[in-house]
């Protein structure tokens, strides 16, 4: 008699098929998201997600996505003048320059936009040589910007007197911009300001102990130089016509020197830190007027 096998299908051919199942949904769901990665960090949606950055004040971000739009599109012009500004909102205003020097190695042929690009970072990045350098060769900035620009340039170097000749010798753009003429006011009073002379501070406080302090409107510090030096004085003449050349004679004269020379030396400083801080005023508002809206 025949043995009849039943027609049970065995597990491990089971796990096979469901391994295959599971394998091929696996790989299906890879290409998926490959193909749909591919479509969404393509040209146009990394340069509309840049942009979106951009308007939205993401600098930082903005950078990574404009540097991978150019990566893919080297010639896209806008994507380069939007990375240069947002590293410029960054203050990395250094590597805005080289940016740009990456971009336009020739800076005489820069385009409008790149060349008030690159003087604005020279600006904040302090190199105003090569501020001077560009406006020389540069022909593609408006006339009266250049020679804002050039004005300004002065001023924040504190070259008072080339600031007023400059300012002088095109004294026909008033009519034309507003900012010239605030920066050519602006330079008369960095030429002609109440600025106080060292020298004569200190000469003034060797002839009277605390004047040179008066001189440079340190009136409570003149006052006590010259209570000080005065009293200092009186004790030493005063010790010296009772005991002589004794110890407290000399004591108090040394105190009394030593404090007239300070007073010489601190007249002299106080001279310099007026300047510096009237000077420091002056740059103030020439940043207020030339960089502001630049």
């Amino acid at each position: 008699m025949k043995m009849i096998t039943p027609l049970i299908q065995k597990p491990k051919d089971t796990m096979t098929r469901i391994n295959k199942l599971i394998i091929g949904a696996f790989a299906i769901l890879f290409v998926s998201q490959t193909l749909l990665s591919q479509e969404l960090l393509n040209y146009a949606n990394s340069l509309k997600y840049a942009n979106y950055l951009f308007d939205n004040q993401q600098y930082d971000f903005a950078t990574y996505e404009y540097e991978r739009v150019l990566f893919m599109v080297p010639n896209d012009t806008l994507a380069k003048l939007r990375l240069v500004q947002s590293y410029s909102y960054l203050k990395e205003h250094q590597t805005a320059l080289n940016r740009i020097e990456t971009f336009f190695p020739e800076q005489n042929s820069l385009p409008s936009d790149f060349a008030e690009a690159y003087v604005k970072n020279l600006l904040y990045a302090h190199q105003y040589q090569k501020v001077h350098s560009f406006l020389e060769q540069d022909n593609h900035l408006n006339t009266y910007r250049r020679r804002e620009i050039q004005l300004g340039v002065f001023i924040m170097q504190q070259q008072w007197s080339e600031a007023s000749v400059f300012a002088d010798k095109y004294v026909d753009l008033y009519g034309e911009t507003e900012k010239y003429h605030l920066l050519h006011e602006l330079a008369e009073e960095g030429l002609h300001g109440p600025y106080k002379s060292p020298a004569w501070a200190a000469s003034l406080s060797a002839v009277i102990p605390g004047a040179g302090k008066f001189y440079t409107n340190r009136w409570k510090d003149a006052i006590f130089s010259l209570l000080f030096v005065s009293a200092s004085s009186l004790l030493t003449y005063h010790s010296y016509q009772h005991n002589g050349l004794g110890f407290n004679s000399l004591f108090w004269g040394s105190i009394t020197v030593g404090f007239y020379a300070a007073n010489i030396y601190g007249s002299h400083k106080s001279a310099k830190v007026h300047n510096q801080h009237l000077n420091q005023s002056y740059l103030s508002r020439a940043e207020e007027i030339f960089l502001n809206d630049f």
